[in-house]
């Protein structure tokens, strides 16, 4: 679980930058490239886990002896430290997750009722 959140995480805050340099405003493109680069990168971080997915034991255990596998978000470093350091933060990592994931939804919730409001004092 830790692995897509420490993926995703990065466009969120790549984002949250341009958004509020942006005078809180958010353009189409950025509505969709978002989301987008959160489930690419999201994806990136758990490459490594992918062999244990299709039953290729040896290749997984190879990837995670490897260093150059913390080239997917860190991903050997989170594995080390997930099973101590991390397991009792999992409720505040799970929030974490699904606040992010709430973020795009939200700036386009915000766009959609700042185009309606200016739409209906026009007219």
């Amino acid at each position: 679980m830790h692995h897509p959140l420490f993926g995703a995480i990065f466009p969120v805050i790549i984002a949250g930058i341009i958004y509020c340099k942006r005078n809180r405003r958010a353009s189409l493109p950025m509505l969709i490239i978002t989301p987008l680069a959160m489930l690419i990168c999201a994806g990136w971080a758990v490459v490594p886990d992918l062999p244990k997915l299709v039953g290729h034991m040896d290749l997984y255990y190879q990837l995670h002896r490897t260093a150059w596998s913390n080239i997917f978000f860190l991903h050997i470093w989170i594995d080390a430290i997930e099973g101590t350091w991390l397991e009792p933060y999992n409720p505040i990592f799970n929030t974490l997750f699904t606040i992010i994931i709430a973020l795009p939804m939200l700036a386009a919730w915000r766009e959609l009722r700042l185009l309606e409001t200016s739409a209906e004092n026009k007219g």
